[in-house]
């Protein structure tokens, strides 16, 4: 789904954004959302996510006309892999979500490769969409610094990254500053901590500003 950007946009976008999720499906998204709490961080995304389809839905009058009924795009990522889960709409959700395997380590790299060619198989040719990906992770990658370089290559001049961190203590506090020493090198690189949030609402609030 494209929603209007500002008239700034350059002449190798049309000036439209399209929002790409780019999920961290490792191991430690099984674990507490915050200290003392049932609630796991996975399903605190999942409802979050649900909220965010159901949003991205109403705004969308093309989504019926769109092949599988359109929805935001998804791609999981964990242990050096990534996979393009599909579009995520009111139909689709529940099967998709519940076919993700939850485990591994953190590699960022490979989900950011696979959803640029994702999203440049959409929109093959210039002028296309700004992508704001939406990416929402538990814990600092093992290859930051590869990020890095990577981010900091002008061939992705559209694309904004926008990093939610979710779970809490010390991989928490890791994850927050290396993805702030990331956007503190890269303006369109953006964090926002959801330390110890166990309300999906919150979240998905947050999701939904970040597209908008």
């Amino acid at each position: 789904m494209a929603t209007q950007l500002d008239p700034t946009s350059t002449s190798q976008t049309t000036g439209e954004t399209e929002p790409m999720l780019l999920l961290d499906t490792t191991g430690s998204m099984d674990w507490a959302a915050a200290a003392g709490s049932s609630v796991k961080r996975r399903s605190v995304v999942g409802e979050a996510i649900v909220i965010v389809v159901e949003a991205l839905g109403a705004e969308d009058s093309q989504a019926a006309h769109e092949e599988g009924g359109g929805g935001l795009m998804c791609v999981t990522f964990a242990d050096g892999t990534a996979h393009k889960l599909g579009d995520l709409n009111s139909r689709t959700l529940e099967t998709l979500w519940n076919s993700i395997t939850w485990g591994g380590e953190t590699w960022v790299l490979p989900g950011y490769e696979k959803a640029l060619s994702v999203f440049h198989e959409e929109f093959p040719t210039t002028p296309r969409p700004t992508l704001r990906l939406l990416t929402i992770t538990d814990g600092e990658a093992k290859d930051t610094d590869r990020f890095v370089s990577r981010l900091a290559q002008n061939s992705d001049g559209d694309v904004y990254v926008e990093v939610g961190i979710i779970g809490h203590g010390v991989e928490h506090d890791r994850a927050l500053a290396a993805y702030q020493r990331v956007a503190a090198r890269n303006p369109r690189v953006s964090v926002t901590s959801f330390d110890s949030q166990t309300d999906p609402q919150v979240l998905a609030d947050a999701l939904l500003k970040m597209i908008a």
